[in-house]
């Protein structure tokens, strides 16, 4: 989450409009995408956008920084559904409005509290699965 926010904070300072133009032309896909599009599809679209953020940064180092752990983390962060999927694309737009603003400080708390939204349903579940793996008949628990 921090390393996403840093991209969001930069890219705020940063305010370059080409890069802000291609950030509003990749939302505009997205959000009109998550209705109707297949999640995979919706995933890629997600990572566009964080890509998109990324270079409006332009910071390569934590480029690759970024895009090596979202490689790693893609199962957790991919849209599991078509309400996530529309939450991330209005996520998108605030962080995007903040960028616009140049409004940095809250560029980044848009940006890491994006990344929290978007892995909380996926640790949830986990939690839920392991609470359900203790349970054993007969132990006293209801």
């Amino acid at each position: 989450a921090t390393l996403e926010a840093l991209n969001a904070k930069l890219a705020a300072k940063r305010h370059d409009p080409v890069h802000i133009r291609k950030l509003e032309q990749i939302l505009a896909a997205g959000s009109s995408n998550s209705e109707t599009t297949e999640l995979a599809k919706l995933s890629q679209d997600n990572n566009t956008f964080h890509e998109a953020l990324a270079e409006g940064a332009a910071n390569s180092v934590l480029r690759e920084m970024v895009r090596a752990l979202r490689e790693r983390t893609a199962v957790i962060f991919a849209p599991h559904s078509r309400t996530r999927a529309k939450q991330n694309w209005e996520e998108h737009a605030a962080i995007l409005r903040a960028v616009v603003a140049g409004d940095a400080e809250l560029a980044s708390l848009l940006a890491a509290r994006h990344v929290y939204s978007a892995a909380e349903p996926v640790l949830r579940q986990q939690k839920l699965e392991s609470g359900a793996a203790g349970f054993k008949p007969g132990s006293g628990g209801a």
